[in-house]
């Protein structure tokens, strides 16, 4: 005897019902045709597009996102309505100019005729994954104290970029730096001032080369700079600058002044 037990089946819920149980969840779901306007749209898509659900449908992705994101969607949803499932990131400026990341699934709706009607979204937003995911890649290639990159970065990009020598022969220049008696430094003012004095240093480096430039720490007092598309005429032009702003600038309490010994190496092309 199963009295007093209440039944349900799916077939049996109601529209009303089945669109209240969907704008409780916590992820954006929603609905488009074969002319990729919103058909359905949950709570949670109307609360990030600011709009009720209800002045969301007949509209398409124009109104809501901008450009470049309105390109990706294009070609994502051209996917689906080709028939395929897909499981893709899309990524948008929000309304205050953060960029935000969602996973998105979509897949068709079909007719009873097997043709592809429209498009069934659901979107969980993973910013904060991301964010998470960009600051650990972050500070794996990064060297704590001076922000430059690390030695074991270095030992990545210079393969990379000797391999490209070899495929292109274009000139690439690597050079080495070194604190003249750094060791000095830390016996007389103690580490703290000896890292304020590395932190300078980085910060001149990269202020020093160009953004396809590279910047690394890769000993106590030993950086490296790694400059592709660099002949050895521009890597003694570089070396110089560098260590002239190093003898210029008054790194210690007692106005003292450092100065950097250096070496290059060079691919010709």
């Amino acid at each position: 005897m199963h009295s007093g037990v209440l039944r349900m089946e799916i077939a049996n819920l109601s529209t009303k019902e089945f669109k209240e149980v969907l704008s409780r969840l916590d992820c954006y779901l929603f609905v488009k045709d074969v002319d990729r306007r919103y058909v359905y749209a949950n709570e949670a898509v109307a609360q990030l597009f600011g709009r009720s659900a209800d002045d969301i449908i007949g509209c398409d992705d124009a109104q809501f996102f901008d450009l470049d994101a309105c390109n990706e969607l294009l070609v994502h949803d051209k996917q689906v309505l080709n028939g395929e499932s897909i499981s893709k990131v899309e990524r948008n400026v929000d309304n205050d100019g953060f960029i935000r990341h969602y996973q998105t699934l979509k897949t068709p709706i079909y007719d009873n005729q097997g043709r592809v009607k429209g498009i069934f979204g659901l979107s969980i937003d993973i910013s904060e994954s991301i964010a998470k995911r960009d600051q650990l890649e972050y500070l794996a290639l990064r060297d704590a104290l001076t922000g430059v990159f690390n030695r074991r970065y270095l030992d990545m990009q210079l393969k990379r970029e000797v391999a490209s020598h070899v495929r292109r022969s274009k000139p690439l220049s690597f050079v080495m730096i070194d604190v003249d008696n750094f060791k000095g430094v830390n016996d007389r003012f103690g580490h703290s001032v000896g890292d304020q004095v590395l932190q300078r240093i980085g910060q001149l480096l990269m202020s020093s080369v160009r953004e396809e430039d590279y910047c690394f720490r890769f000993g106590g007092d030993e950086f490296a700079l790694l400059l592709p598309m660099t002949s050895a005429l521009s890597a003694y032009q570089v070396a110089e600058r560098v260590r002239s702003r190093v003898v210029g600038i008054n790194f210690l309490p007692t106005r003292e002044r450092r100065s950097v010994s250096m070496l290059a190496l060079v691919w010709r092309s």
